[in-house]
């Protein structure tokens, strides 16, 4: 059976959340699918309610189905896990080809020296950075 690049990569980034479970909370990505989806936030807020909408959002975008969806212009992260994760989820359906360009990434990083690299790498992507002394994604 053929498939695309796109379906393998999901296959294979769903197999090690599986195995090996991503560090730090997911819980940017879980707001963004509910604002795409135009759902509210359960009331009982249940792991299963969760998993539920997650579930019903991995098949629109297993199937690239993106009609009805709010899908975001300009995206603000602090490169936290799950920011980074919103960002790689928006920039897959943008290049599906459901939008007309990419989405705008305004990255905010400490003014720590040792981030210096990361801006540099993120510079290559096109992203907007601004460096905030009140930033904390620079601590252990």
């Amino acid at each position: 059976k053929n498939t695309t690049l796109q379906h393998s990569c999901l296959r294979w980034l769903a197999k090690s959340f599986a195995g090996y479970g991503p560090i730090g909370c997911l819980a940017d990505v879980a707001n963004l699918v509910y604002a795409m989806q135009h759902d509210t936030e359960p009331s009982d807020v249940s792991e299963a309610a969760v998993v539920a909408s997650m579930q019903a959002f991995a098949k629109r975008i297993l199937s690239r189905d993106f009609s009805g969806l709010w899908i975001p212009e300009l995206l603000v992260m602090d490169c936290e896990l799950d920011d980074t994760l919103c960002w790689l989820l928006l920039e897959y359906i943008y290049r599906c080809g459901t939008q007309p360009s990419s989405v705008k990434v305004l990255v905010q990083l400490a003014p720590d020296s040792a981030l210096d690299a990361v801006h540099a790498q993120l510079g290559e992507f096109g992203l907007d950075i601004f460096r905030d002394a009140g930033s904390r994604n620079a601590e252990k």
